[in-house]
């Protein structure tokens, strides 16, 4: 199950079941390598691309190497260096996460706590032996920072890892390709925009570009789940045209049916399919339905 907080208001609380599923990205990411080794991949540690030279079909690596390519798949992440040369337009912004052991037993039970002036959460996930934590949001990297040192101390962690990274946003407008160029996962901002979850698309996306490549799939419907990110991301504007944050909103929720907020929710994590209902109205009517949705009473 899933326990939804706000920051500002402990006494409110929401809990669904709505499961959050996780994987251990190293060990994930082992098997990635090992797999691709297993069908002959010439797999390259310690290796990224630093230039891309799209006229003459080739990249240069941070070692100097030059590699011919008949087709390029940009999978390098928020900070893609083939995204940046395609000219592709991504929003970045912070976030901070750590492992830890802590006096705080989640079980099994994922925690998010939302907090308006991150304009985004903290998390407590379980994972085995030890906790993830971590904070994420539309402000300064010092901000996510210290959120997460906080949490630290107020729920009495032992940290053994902690780290600093990025998450690329605004997915809507982008081309995630041009010629035999294609872009995946985080290089091609294909993150859900409420929760900022991205290996989903990454994997899906990686797939379909391979299927792209060998001609099962045009071009131009990939990625298959555009729409789905486009939707989302008109849909938090909206929302947040009405509410400061997401945690007014979680707030709201937590006030009324959890069946209604347990839909709902589904529908912010992308599980509920497009209703075709929604697609002819403008964002005004769009929001006005969704709010009945939440169940929110004017």
């Amino acid at each position: 199950k899933t326990r939804f907080l706000c920051q500002k208001y402990r006494d409110k609380e929401l809990t669904v079941k709505l499961p959050i599923l996780m994987l251990e990205r190293d060990t994930f990411d082992t098997m990635l390598m090992e797999r691709c080794e297993s069908y002959g991949v010439d797999v390259r540690y310690a290796t990224r691309a630093t230039k891309v030279h799209s006229g003459k079909n080739y990249i240069v690596t941070n070692h100097g190497d030059k590699i011919q390519y008949d087709y390029l798949i940009g999978a390098d992440g928020p900070l893609s260096i083939i995204a940046k040369h395609m000219g592709y337009r991504m929003k970045l912004y912070p976030l901070a996460y750590a492992k830890a052991k802590s006096k705080f037993d989640t079980g099994d039970t994922s925690y998010v706590i939302f907090d308006k002036t991150l304009k985004g959460y903290l998390w407590m996930f379980p994972k085995g032996k030890y906790t993830n934590i971590g904070v994420g949001g539309e402000t300064n990297g010092e901000y996510i920072n210290n959120s997460l040192n906080n949490m630290i101390k107020e729920y009495g962690m032992n940290v053994t890892y902690k780290h600093g990274w990025v998450i690329a946003l605004d997915y809507d407008g982008n081309v995630p390709h041009k010629d035999n160029i294609i872009l995946c996962g985080d290089a091609a901002s294909f993150v859900n925009p409420v929760t900022g979850e991205g290996i989903y698309n990454a994997m899906k996306s990686g797939r379909e570009a391979g299927m792209v490549i060998n001609g099962e799939m045009a071009a131009s419907d990939y990625p298959s789940f555009s729409d789905r990110l486009k939707y989302m991301e008109r849909l938090k504007k909206a929302f947040l045209k009405e509410y400061e944050s997401e945690s007014d909103v979680i707030l709201d929720m937590a006030l009324h049916k959890v069946e209604i907020s347990e839909r709902t929710l589904r529908l912010m994590f992308g599980d509920e399919p497009i209703k075709k209902e929604l697609e002819p109205m403008n964002d005004k009517k769009k929001l006005e339905l969704y709010k009945k949705i939440v169940g929110v009473i004017e």
